[in-house]
Formats: C-alpha cells, structure tokens, sequence
C-alpha cells in the first residue's frame, strides 16, 4: 500500500492541491484526470 498524507502542490502562486490524502492499496487502479493541458497523474 502506498498513502500520500496533506498533499500540496503551488505553481506561478496558484495552489492547485491542497492538503490532499490518497491512500491506494495494492493491486488496484487510480486515475486522478484534470481538463485538457492541465497535468494527469496515472497509478498503476
């Protein structure tokens, strides 16, 4: 298992994540998606 606690993330000073918390557990799937341009990440 993977946990991510309070997560945050800034750019050009516009928060864009704020305290995020992601818990993934083994073997499974998440996709966290955004409009287009915007940056994706993809778990496997």
């Amino acid at each position: 298992m993977l946990e991510l606690k309070n997560i945050c993330f800034e750019r050009n000073n516009k928060k864009i994540l704020y305290d995020i918390n992601i818990k993934m557990e083994d073997n499974k799937f998440i996709v966290i998606t955004g409009p287009n341009g915007s940056r994706k990440i993809y778990s496997c």
